[in-house]
């Protein structure tokens, strides 16, 4: 998670910069997760039930796509995760 911050904060100010001179609004939260995902910076990438290996009770995520580098969501986009029941 400290790559994925460093990356967005400097793709945020990347984007500040543009964004003076153009008015378009990126969303570099986004970017970050979407080059994280695309280089395999990403753990725990079954889903399961319990206990998630380098997450504490209390961890605080600010970011959708954090939780999907850690592995405690899948869908980058929209949608709500589940783990299905079989039976």
């Amino acid at each position: 998670l400290i790559r994925f911050d460093a990356l967005r904060r400097r793709i945020s100010q990347l984007e500040d910069a543009k964004e003076a001179v153009s008015g378009i609004i990126q969303r570099p939260d986004m970017k970050a997760g979407a080059t994280c995902m695309s280089r395999g910076v990403r753990t725990n990438t079954k889903k399961r039930l319990g206990i998630v290996p380098g997450v504490e009770i209390g961890d605080i995520f600010f970011f959708r796509f954090e939780m999907c580098l850690a592995g405690l969501h899948s869908p980058s986009m929209a949608g709500i995760d589940y783990l299905g029941v079989k039976g």
